[in-house]
């Protein structure tokens, strides 16, 4: 099963990012680093991915070991 998803950038860009069922959030973080030149291990520790649901005020980092199809299954959402 692949997935097509949008995924905004600080600043506004946004990047789709075809993901399989098998996708967890440290893949979409290293996919996301690749684009914007962050070779770096440490650097990439640095990166967190929050899953916004609009209309909702509180966002919370998710779990780098999360399968993103399990976070964003049944919510219209934008991933930042």
């Amino acid at each position: 099963m692949n997935t097509t998803l949008m995924f905004r950038l600080p600043g506004g860009t946004e990047r789709v990012i075809n993901t399989k069922s098998t996708t967890v959030v440290t893949d979409i973080i290293e996919e996301l680093c690749n684009v914007i030149g962050v070779n770096s291990v440490n650097e990439r520790e640095e990166f967190s991915l929050y899953c916004i649901v609009e209309g909702e005020t509180f966002t919370v980092p998710l779990a780098k070991d999360h399968y993103i199809l399990d976070v964003t299954t049944g919510t219209n959402t934008h991933i930042e």
